[in-house]
């Protein structure tokens, strides 16, 4: 059942209750430094009133809560500077991800590393030079599917 369908089904204020927390953009959070993971936990939060971010230790707890019903719409990964290890692990995780939309949060210019995560099926880059709106339209636009 599609978001729209769930959001038509409800009824009364139980059904608007049960729209309203489907409607929400799930963006399951993965790796970063803490104070990185922080900053942009705070500016997902006042740029997407709608969307809850869960930050997960690793893909296996991700695949544990849409197991139990907790899918997220996408997953956001930070890597200041995509090195060979990083890029390796972005490729890897890509692969766990099983069509989960995947978004990467960088201050990397490499174009090499940038052009090999997007091939290895990271659906967007952004970077960390844009402001808060930039952000927020780039995250809805991936976990659409865009």
């Amino acid at each position: 059942m599609t978001r729209k369908q769930l959001q038509l089904s409800g009824s009364g204020s139980n059904g608007a209750d049960e729209a309203a927390e489907y409607q929400k953009l799930r963006i399951a959070f993965l790796g970063g430094p803490v104070l990185c993971r922080a900053c942009l936990r705070g500016l997902i939060s006042e740029s997407l009133s709608d969307a809850e971010v869960i930050e997960i230790p690793d893909v296996d707890t991700l695949m544990d809560l849409a197991s139990k019903g907790r899918k997220s719409d996408m997953v956001l990964r930070t890597s200041l500077n995509l090195d060979d290890s990083d890029v390796l692990a972005i490729r890897d995780l890509a692969q766990a991800l099983s069509g989960i939309p995947l978004a990467v949060h960088t201050a990397s210019e490499d174009t090499s590393a940038l052009r090999s995560i997007v091939e290895f099926g990271v659906a967007g880059v952004i970077p960390t030079c844009v402001n808060t709106d930039v952000m927020a339209a780039a995250l809805r636009l991936v976990a659409a599917g865009g």
